[in-house]
């Protein structure tokens, strides 16, 4: 198991996490639309940006868009993850 890997203990450990991820998966449409509508920006959820680049770098969130003059987009790395360890909680 690598260090990004998303665990129970990690959500355990950081119910903010649980809040976004929560949030994210009701937003996030089931199928892809055109590129420059992926994902979610931190507003939509809402969340802390700081929070949303913590869990980037752990590897839950992907950035999907970085534009100078535009917040950056989201997406969960691994929805069926998600899925599977909110069930747990």
């Amino acid at each position: 198991m690598s260090d990004n890997e998303l665990t129970l203990k990690m959500l355990i450990q950081n119910p903010k996490y649980v809040e976004i991820i929560e949030r994210a998966l009701e937003i996030e449409p089931d199928e892809p639309g055109p590129p420059w509508r992926e994902g979610w920006k931190y507003d939509d959820i809402p969340a802390d940006p700081r929070t949303l680049g913590a869990m980037c770098r752990r590897g839950i969130l992907n950035k999907v868009q970085e534009r100078a003059n535009h917040p950056n987009r989201y997406k969960l790395s691994d929805t069926e993850r998600c899925l599977e360890l909110l069930v747990k909680l």
